[in-house]
């Protein structure tokens, strides 16, 4: 009889804190009809940035775009050394030309 692996999904069994109270704000601003929509908007501007950025996950995706950020500005320096290395390289080829014809005319 062959073995066989099952696995499970483990799902949080609440959601976080701030979710609650980002959706009990959302409902606040969205049945308030006295607001403007600028005093709505501004509303869910610092809903957006006071709570929604604190999120862990929000956190964890920030952290890793900007190790992603890190590592193509790396890739993208060593691009630029090479480039360097390649650019003397060829100017050095030149200068030895140029330094054995001047060994030939004298």
């Amino acid at each position: 009889m062959a073995a066989c692996h099952l696995r499970s999904i483990s799902l949080p069994s609440r959601t976080h804190p701030l979710t609650a109270t980002t959706e009990e704000q959302l409902h606040k601003l969205e049945a308030s009809q006295s607001l403007s929509m600028s005093h709505k908007l501004s509303g869910l501007k610092n809903l957006f940035v006071d709570d929604l950025l604190q999120l862990p996950m929000a956190q964890h995706t920030f952290s890793h775009e900007r190790q992603g950020q890190c590592v193509e500005n790396a890739m993208s320096g060593s691009l630029e050394i090479l480039d360097s290395c390649d650019s003397a390289r060829d100017f050095s080829s030149q200068m030895k030309g140029c330094a054995q014809e001047l060994k030939l005319l004298e």
